[in-house]
């Protein structure tokens, strides 16, 4: 029967043997007390050396973007005194837009719903795939038809293009 040693199992892989091990070690040897005392002030030296060089180059990080942040605080400053100053301390409408976009969201899972059966035509024979595909589909429609009224509604669009397209109608 075998028993594992639990500080020498979870260490084993570690680059530098535990402090206890090295006590145990140094003294199971006949090593003096000064000696041992040395060897790990000499060790924590070392460890105190990493580590302030660790947060030396964090520091020297976190300097710079404090650094960048004070730069760029003017301009920041400056937009927000703009746009504080256009709401006039009015706060931004939020619902409407949410209401809005809650009511796009359930319209195209509608149409997605109702479109995943016509997905067996296209041999989309799962009931998860016809859904995806079918709010794919719906999804990219939606799309379509924002990029058509954007281009109806610009202020560039040319005058005679939107009587002409409103006169117009297939028979």
């Amino acid at each position: 029967m075998q028993l594992s040693i639990p500080i020498l199992t979870s260490t084993r892989h570690q680059p530098e043997a535990p402090t206890e091990c090295d006590a145990f070690f140094e003294g199971s040897n006949g090593t003096t007390l000064e000696t041992g005392l040395q060897k790990v002030r000499a060790r924590f030296d070392a460890q105190r050396a990493e580590l302030e060089k660790n947060s030396v180059a964090k520091q020297k990080e976190l300097e710079s973007e404090l650094e960048h942040l004070n730069t760029i605080k003017p301009d920041v400053d400056r937009q927000w005194a703009a746009i504080s100053q256009a709401l006039e301390d009015r706060i931004p409408s939020l619902g409407m837009p949410l209401i809005i976009a809650f009511i796009g969201t359930l319209a195209l899972l509608a149409e997605a719903r109702m479109l995943a059966p016509a997905m067996d035509l296209l041999n989309v024979t799962d009931l998860l795939s016809q859904f995806i595909s079918a709010l794919g589909i719906s999804f990219i429609t939606a799309l379509a038809f924002h990029f058509a009224w954007e281009t109806l509604t610009r202020e560039d669009f040319p005058r005679l293009w939107k009587i002409a397209i409103r006169l117009w109608r297939p028979s």
